[in-house]
């Protein structure tokens, strides 16, 4: 957004103008960004507050709005602040800019403000997804029907009976004469539809919007997949067959798939690896294998590693069909039954994808680094392998296990040529060391934070997904995915190909690069998850302070900086030590609070960006980009068309003063070998001789100035977080349709309150859910000083109603579902009064409930 001073005097209202973001969990909040630069050149933001109906008058989520500041009178308490030392901070960290002037001076409120005109509709108005229902008695617009959007960011709407078409007018007819309950009591769910906003005039409750299609009935799992795709606008952006234009365009490069063979002279461009023993490590079902590795141990001590990535830039040429509708994909999208590809199948599971004994085009880089992890020599370019293996992160986690255990290694290694199993064996072990030793340098220099949640959830079918017919399986089974060692092992070295790439690319290209920046939270939200949890009684503070290797009188904001949350996430992580005294649980909600505050990390080009706000505060790495997902990511493609164009420009990829001869010691390898080094001190050290042909190479290599490169981030940077909110809704779907026949009794924590809720983590899914107060029969909450107080209506101190009493055939069910999640903790009941803070332990009950489906009379 773009925060804009109308005038010089103190009394005239200010004004900015940017995207209005609404509130997932609160209809009546909307946000807007403003941003204004430090004097040390760095990027300062805040959210505006839109709050109410009234304050945002007719605009709805991703429009352009122009809003005025309202006087800090008027401002919102900020409950994250109150109580926990946030301060005026000084003058001199900011700049003049007059709305962080006034931020400054209100540090303890949340500003706000109120939309004044809408100046441009956003995408949204497009794409509604809603369920077509009846108005309620005395509410609505006459002669009109209800929309109820799926995404609570969008306001309800009515529309009137479509004119032209007769199968919409006929769900139209039908959704107006439908019951809530047949004659059996049953649910009678509503149909989903799409619509489009058409207006919303002034001093009117609800926007119009018109009908264009009928996706299905409410609970149907095909319909409701169709319909969180279509909320995110993805059955545009992946329709199911490619445009005609992309099937020409791959029919005359690769045919079918089936013949093609690596073209004899790219074979003299790359680097031979077919006889390294390479492998992939991945899960079992994945199709799209973008990445493997390589380790040999040398005489010295040393090792010589290998990160191999499945070169897509070699099939996707700039402005070529194929790259233009990838351009426009972004990214893969993975729900849980199926995946919409980036790329074409003939690419993404075949000729890209680096499956074992075939060759295949690769970007490589490759290390020598000793056995603390510290790179010696580095070397980055295109190279040819022949994968020996294709191995899941269970065949490694199994063998680290086996190692650990002093047993023996599990036989079912799959590797083809039986004769290297010893050998892979003897690689994972040697990687494993590496990554446990990269990881700790990470960790102690680096301070990267691990954001990665460790509670996916892993479903069972009835029966195979087909996705040529479209017939659906049942969810009969969920487990709880947790990432393992071996998962770790690989994220370690792509970690390090990004980061080492990232500082490649921007050396290059300072321009004109493609990286990855993530912004620092704000450090007031963090030390008042922090505050909450230690005024709570759940969590000592020094217990916080020990597992960030802090003295035990540290304060709050002390525990809350970068190094010490590293610290401090990891043994969380790990266990054990300082982490010993905390349940699992309760190390599942702190992970939860402490991660929370954290900002998205976005791709963005650097000639757009101050250098100062290049870096990624997670990671801790001054410079980050995305290298090692191509098959699956937009930007990866176009970074991989950097690196060439470096490298072809003369540039080499070495930030060592090292000579690297590979296994060809010949008289002309070694005065290559000579040449290239002295080649490369000339380029670091004079990189100004080379300008005009990095610029050369940089055009015949189509890559896009800084102008078009940014609307590629931006554009990938919306389509991630669209494709990260299917997916969710895809596992939320998934759980509920499971629930429905198999409520879930469990515990959870606290770990928010509000005057008329709480929210509660549940650790057994590894998820927050919200609980309303008003939705508990027969209990009074009052709320005070941090905690909510719960009685009954009458006084009486009770016994809550315990599942099994509820409904009794499922409550096995239950327990076989809560130990299927790992839960090991005794279930109980509360009794009332009591006093919630943040921390608690409550019981809940967690149940399937179609979207608009009542719930039933008292059920807890």
């Amino acid at each position: 957004a773009t925060a804009t001073a109308t005038a010089t005097e103190d009394t005239t209202p200010l004004e900015a103008v940017g995207t209005m973001r609404c509130s997932a969990s609160n209809r009546n909040e909307a946000y807007l960004t403003v941003t204004a630069k430090t004097y040390e050149n760095t990027l300062l933001q805040r959210d505006l507050v839109i709050d109410g109906a009234k304050s945002r008058g007719n605009a709805i989520d991703s429009d352009t709005v122009r809003v005025v500041l309202e006087p800090p009178e008027k401002w919102k308490p900020d409950a994250a602040a109150a109580g926990h030392g946030k301060q005026a901070a000084s003058n001199a960290s900011f700049s003049s800019d007059p709305f962080f002037t006034l931020f400054n001076q209100h540090p303890q409120k949340r500003p706000t403000a109120r939309v004044v005109e809408v100046v441009k509709h956003g995408p949204r108005r497009e794409r509604v997804v809603a369920r077509l229902e009846a108005w309620d008695a005395g509410r609505g617009v006459k002669n009109t029907a209800r929309l109820s959007p799926i995404d609570p960011r969008l306001p309800f709407m009515a529309c009137r009976e479509p004119k032209d078409n007769a199968a919409l007018k006929a769900a139209y007819r039908k959704a107006l004469q439908r019951k809530t309950v047949d004659e059996n009591g049953k649910y009678v769910p509503p149909p989903l539809v799409k619509a489009r906003v058409v207006n919303w005039k002034e001093n009117t409750a609800y926007a119009m919007a018109e009908i264009v299609g009928v996706l299905g009935e409410v609970g149907q799992r095909d319909a409701e997949t169709v319909a969180l795709l279509a909320n995110e606008g993805i059955d545009i952006t992946h329709p199911e067959n490619f445009p005609a234009a992309v099937d020409e365009q791959l029919a005359a490069a690769v045919g079918d798939g089936e013949h093609w063979r690596i073209p004899v002279e790219e074979r003299t461009k790359r680097r031979d690896f077919t006889a390294k023993r390479v492998f992939s490590i991945d899960p079992p079902t994945a199709r799209d294998l973008d990445d493997a590795l390589h380790v040999d141990e040398q005489p010295d001590g040393t090792f010589v590693c290998g990160v191999h990535i499945a070169d897509v830039s070699h099939f996707v040429t700039p402005g070529s069909p194929l790259d233009d509708e990838a351009s426009k994909r972004c990214t893969s999208v993975y729900l849980v039954q199926k995946v919409l590809p980036m790329l074409p199948r003939v690419l993404c599971e075949r000729l890209c994808s680096l499956q074992p004994n075939v060759e295949r085009l690769t970007f490589s880089i490759e290390w020598r680094m000793d056995a603390e992890g510290n790179v010696l020599e580095q070397w980055i370019g295109r190279g040819i392998i022949r994968s020996v293996a294709k191995l899941a992160y269970g065949n490694a986690q199994a063998l680290f296990d086996a190692d650990d255990a002093g047993a023996e290694p599990p036989d079912d290694m799959p590797v083809e040529d039986q004769s290297l199993v010893d050998a892979v064996r003897v690689d994972l072990r040697n990687l494993r060391r590496l990554a446990a030793a990269l990881r700790a340098k990470r960790m102690r220099a680096d301070g990267s934070i691990a954001l990665q949640s460790n509670n996916k959830l892993s479903f069972a079918f009835a029966g195979e997904y087909d996705e040529v017919s479209g017939d659906h399986c049942t969810p009969v089974g969920v487990s709880r995915y947790e990432s393992r060692e071996a998962n770790r092992l690989v994220e370690d070295f792509m970690l390090l190909a990004n980061r080492c790439v990232a500082t490649f690319i921007a050396h290059a290209y300072p321009d004109r690069a493609l990286l990855r920046r993530h912004a620092p939270p704000e450090q007031e939200k963090l030390t008042a998850a922090i505050g909450t949890l230690v005024e709570s009684g759940k969590v000592d503070l020094g217990v916080l302070a020990s597992l960030a290797s802090l003295p035990a009188s540290s304060d709050v904001h002390a525990v809350s900086d970068r190094r010490a949350l590293s610290r401090m996430l990891e043994q969380l992580r790990v266990g054990g030590g300082a982490a010993a005294s905390i349940d699992s649980e309760t190390a599942g909600l702190l992970t939860n609070l402490l991660t929370k505050p954290m900002q998205l990390a976005v791709y963005f080009a650097t000639g757009a960006v101050p250098e100062e706000n290049w870096s990624h505060y997670a990671l801790g790495f001054e410079r980050y980009t995305h290298f090692t997902s191509p098959i699956r990511r937009y930007p990866d493609v176009e970074v991989h068309r950097l690196v060439q164009a470096a490298l072809d420009a003369g540039l080499r990829g070495s930030d060592t003063a090292g000579m690297h001869l590979g296994h060809d010691t010949s008289p002309a390898a070694v005065d290559s070998a000579v040449a290239a080094f002295q080649r490369q001190l000339t380029l670091e050290d004079r990189r100004a001789d080379v300008e005009d042909e990095l610029e050369a190479c940089a055009k015949a290599s189509s890559l896009r100035d800084v102008d078009a490169l940014s609307v590629v981030a931006d554009a990938c940077n919306l389509q991630k977080e669209a494709s990260k909110r299917a997916q969710e809704a895809s596992l939320k779907l998934h759980l509920v349709l499971m629930l429905r026949t198999c409520p879930l009794q469990c515990s959870g924590l606290v770990c928010a309150l509000g005057a008329k809720h709480i929210d509660v983590y549940i650790a057994a899914i590894g998820t927050e859910r919200r609980i309303y107060m008003e939705e508990m029969p027969g209990v009074t909450a009052s709320s005070s000083d941090r905690k909510l107080s719960l009685s009954w209506h009458d006084g009486d101190e009770r016994r809550a109603a315990h599942l099994g009493e509820v409904v009794p055939e499922m409550a096995h069910r239950s327990m076989s579902l809560y130990a299927s999640l790992g839960a090991n903790e005794t279930m109980s009941v509360m009794v009332l009064p009591a006093d919630l803070v943040v921390g608690a332990r409550v019981p809940v009950v967690l149940r399937g409930r179609l979207s608009g489906e009542p719930r039933p009379d008292g059920y807890p």
